[in-house]
């Protein structure tokens, strides 16, 4: 594991990433986060995921895929199922809001993410258009239990889940997401 670990940060550290602490890795298609260090897979979490095929171009609903880091934390201290709106606590937990099972909030805490790979997910892609993952807001969240449904992009875990990841990530960490 120490092996394939040194060979997984290589690559942020190539594009310019400072890598701190553990790495994490989602796949798209096994719906699967996992939190890797040079021992081995530490956690293991179910995810949501963009409701429209893996995609980083803007406005596509899909989420997107590469190199990315951890540039921003929200939510120190909230309770579980605190709903934030625009990074910032509503004051309200999401069973509060009459539509909650109809509708994905963004709830615990928040990791916002920003692409390390020009073209792909930072700046602009080859086809002209915006594919930049910072700029599309796309996080690492908290969901309503059971509204795992599928997000505008972003990554959504259990709010338990949310809290307890939230709190072994730091600014820096890496996070490679795969099909």
């Amino acid at each position: 594991m120490e092996k394939f670990f040194a060979e997984l940060i290589r690559s942020p550290a190539e594009l310019g990433a400072a890598v701190c602490g553990p790495v994490l890795r989602v796949s798209i298609g096994r719906r699967i986060l996992e939190i890797l260090s040079p021992q081995g897979v530490l956690r293991k979490y179910t995810v949501s995921t963009g409701r429209a095929p893996p995609s980083c171009r803007e406005g596509s609903f899909g989420t997107p895929s590469g190199w990315h880091a951890v540039v921003e934390k929200y939510g120190d201290g909230l309770a579980e199922g605190a709903v934030l709106i625009g990074r910032r606590p509503t004051g309200k937990f999401f069973w509060e809001y009459g539509d909650w099972q109809k509708r994905s909030y963004v709830t615990t805490r928040i990791l916002r993410l920003r692409g390390l790979e020009e073209g792909r997910n930072v700046g602009i892609g080859p086809d002209g258009h915006s594919c930049d993952s910072y700029g599309r807001h796309i996080y690492i969240h908290g969901n309503c239990p059971g509204g795992m449904a599928g997000t505008g992009g972003c990554i959504a875990l259990r709010t338990r889940d949310m809290a307890e990841l939230y709190d072994l990530c730091s600014v820096g960490t890496a996070v490679f997401i795969d099909l």
